[in-house]
């Protein structure tokens, strides 16, 4: 007997192009003005775009993500961002930076003041 496979397509669903750890793209087309349900967490860190155009996010179910769609053929790009990275490697960096330049300082100092040094620069104190 042969087995018959149906495939049915739900209609207004995202095709999605691409995927990974921190993008998703890809097109839908509403058949009228409509929230789009993502099941991805809501976090401030994803930026949504409709078209090219940033666009904003809702939140929906008590925590996953929608977006808005006009009717109409459109493309969607989520891209996420880490939002405090930036600040977190100025920080860093800048700790870092502080730290060298104490340990620098704290040497050179050191090694003015060892007893040759001080023998050298003040021949009388011998």
């Amino acid at each position: 007997m042969k087995s018959i496979i149906r495939l049915y397509v739900i209609k207004d669903t995202l095709s999605v192009k691409s995927f990974t750890e921190n993008e998703l793209s890809g097109t839908i087309k509403a058949s009228e003005n409509k929230l789009l349900y993502l099941s991805i967490p809501f976090d401030d860190g994803w930026k949504l775009s409709l078209d090219g155009r940033p666009t904003n996010k809702v939140m929906v179910f008590g925590g996953m993500t929608g977006v808005y769609l006009p009717k109409g053929q459109h493309t969607l790009l989520m891209k996420y961002e880490l939002r405090y990275f930036w600040n977190g490697l100025f920080f860093t960096v800048s700790g870092m930076l502080i730290y060298l330049g104490l340990v620098l300082f704290l040497n050179k100092k050191r090694r003015k003041n060892t007893p040759e040094n001080m023998a050298s620069h003040h021949p009388n104190l011998l």
